[in-house]
C-alpha cells in the first residue's frame, strides 16, 4: 500500500459524517422552533382570552364605561404577566359599545406573546343583558305553578318556584332554598329546593 492513500478516503468519511450530523441538528432545530412556535400561537390565545376576561371583570366594576377608564378611544394595549410575575406578552382589546343602550358590547381582542409578537390571534365576544321581555313570566316572590299550566318561554323568580306544571324553556331561581308556605301549597312552613315539584320537563 502506498503512503498517504489512507487520507482522501478518510476524509470523505468525515465529511460524510460531519453532513449527516449537520443535517440532524438542522432537522433537530426546524422541529424545536416548530414546536416553540406552537406553543406560542397557543399561549397567544390564552392571551387574547384574558383580554375578554379582563374587560369583562371591568365592565362588571362599571357597566357605563366602554373606553377601558381612559377616556379616549381604544384600542387599548395591557401587558400580560403569568402566576410568577414575569411578562410574557400582550393584548390588545378593542370595545364597541351599545348603539342604543340595547344591543350588546362588542369586545374584540387581541393576543401575542413577547417570543413571537407577529404571530397573533383574535377573538370576539359580546356582553348585555338579557332584556324583560324576553321571559314568559318573571316574579319576585314565591310562584307556584299547577298541573293544568303550561309556560312557553323562560320564567325568573327571586323566590322559589313549585312547578307542577309543563314549562318549555328554562326555569330559573336565585334562591338555592326556600321556605315553602300555603302560598305553594305546603300546609306548613318547610324548606325546599329553589325548584321542586312534579312538572317538566326537568
Amino acid at each position: 500500500m502506498k503512503k498517504g492513500t489512507i487520507t482522501p478516503a478518510l476524509l470523505v468519511i468525515t465529511g460524510a459524517f460531519m453532513v449527516v450530523v449537520y443535517g440532524l441538528l438542522f432537522l433537530l432545530s426546524l422541529q424545536l422552533d416548530f414546536s416553540n412556535r406552537r406553543v406560542s400561537r397557543e399561549r397567544s390565545l390564552q392571551i387574547a382570552e384574558a383580554g375578554v376576561e379582563y374587560y369583562k371583570w371591568h365592565l362588571i366594576s362599571d357597566n357605563t364605561d366602554f373606553q377601558d377608564g381612559t377616556e379616549a378611544p381604544g384600542p387599548y394595549l395591557h401587558e400580560y404577566f403569568d402566576s410568577s410575575g414575569e411578562s410574557v406578552g400582550y393584548f390588545s382589546i378593542d370595545i364597541t359599545p351599545p348603539t342604543d343602550g340595547v344591543t350588546p358590547v362588542i369586545v374584540r381582542s387581541t393576543g401575542w406573546t413577547n417570543e413571537h409578537p407577529k404571530m397573533k390571534r383574535k377573538i370576539m365576544a359580546t356582553f348585555g343583558q338579557q332584556p324583560l321581555t324576553a321571559f314568559a313570566f318573571l316574579h319576585n316572590s314565591n310562584i307556584w305553578f299547577g298541573n293544568e299550566v303550561t309556560i312557553t318561554g323562560p320564567v325568573f323568580t327571586n323566590g322559589g318556584i313549585r312547578m307542577d306544571g309543563t314549562n318549555s324553556s328554562t326555569v330559573r331561581t336565585s334562591k338555592a332554598t326556600y321556605i315553602c308556605g300555603i302560598e305553594t301549597g305546603c300546609t306548613e312552613p318547610t324548606e325546599k329546593p329553589g325548584i321542586w315539584g312534579h312538572g317538566g320537563p326537568q
